[in-house]
């Protein structure tokens, strides 16, 4: 399904890092982005598309001006914010310091946000910009329907290619506003799947005589994204505890099998292995599997 969903309020933060100062301004009028010194904030409601699985997405915004910058990184705001309450020495979430102290900050903590990287692709006819974002970051978006996206020019180079670190304004008002268009699918449409074909290896370990190791491999096509693996496993009659998330595969959807290794085991011994699938439509049922650990080596 595909969703136009418009802009519901903006700031520009000015972040002079050169002189010191930090100052909001621009609740109303064109939104500005200037290499290292202007960064707009945008909000969104993605409250409808809460539990649904986000597919694919971009940002549109009207350029106003002569300039576009050819790459953009879009970072989630953690914090809910207000485009009013963003008056003089306040930011989402992150004191006011001076500039210099503010910028390091605040871009310390957007890029501890989900957060991904842009390249514009400008129509110089209609000047239309559009920047595809990444499912995480709207994702996120969906799970915080208070907060919205920070834009920061990630490079001084303009759409043309050549060196430029003027300002880049982009159109807010009526039909030239910004706007996300997202392909999703709704809630309930999407059923998470089972694990399958689990296969487990064992071995002594060689650095520590006195453990063994496992490898556990097993399939899991069609999973949606984001989603995560859980992995827990102990030895026969007793409780189950987590894998070490290191140790656990990223899911990313393949249909080729996925390795969990699994350490500090008891040689000689029965253990049981619980592998589920957690996403945003829900858990997985768990499957599991017996194995016996290799013995010791002398």
């Amino acid at each position: 399904m595909h969703a136009v969903l418009p802009l519901v309020s903006y700031c520009n933060i000015n972040c002079d890092i050169f002189s010191g100062s930090a100052c909001e301004y621009g609740i109303r009028g064109n939104l500005e982005m200037t290499w290292l010194a202007a960064i707009p904030l945008l909000q969104f409601d993605l409250s409808a598309l809460s539990g649904a699985r986000i597919l694919s997405g971009k940002l549109r915004m009207h350029v106003s001006g002569q300039e576009c910058p050819r790459q953009v990184e879009l970072s989630a705001i953690t914090h809910p914010w207000q485009e009013d309450a963003l008056l003089g020495f306040c930011a989402p979430g992150v004191p006011w310091g001076n500039g210099r102290e503010w910028m390091t900050d605040f871009i310390h903590g957007l890029h501890h946000a989900p957060w991904c990287v842009g390249d514009v692709d400008w129509d110089t006819t209609t000047l239309w910009a559009e920047v595809p974002l990444s499912v995480q970051v709207l994702q996120a978006l969906a799970l915080r329907h208070g907060t919205g996206l920070a834009l920061i020019d990630s490079m001084s180079k303009v759409w043309r290619g050549e060196e430029n670190r003027c300002d880049k304004y982009f159109d807010t008002d009526g039909e030239w506003a910004p706007c996300l268009e997202i392909e999703y699918q709704p809630a309930g449409a999407t059923v998470v799947p089972d694990v399958s074909d689990i296969s487990i290896t064992t071995q002594a370990n060689l650095e520590n005589f006195e453990d063994a190791l496992a490898q556990v491999s097993f399939r899991c096509p069609g999973a949606p994204q984001p989603a995560r693996f859980i992995v827990e496993y102990g030895q026969a009659g007793q409780a189950l505890r987590q894998a070490y998330p290191g140790c656990v595969p990223l899911c990313d959807g393949r249909s080729g099998a996925y390795t969990a290794q699994l350490f500090g085991l008891k040689p000689d011994a029965d253990y049981r292995v619980a592998i589920r699938v957690r996403a945003l439509e829900g858990l997985s049922g768990g499957v599991e599997a017996a194995f016996h650990t290799a013995q010791a080596q002398p």
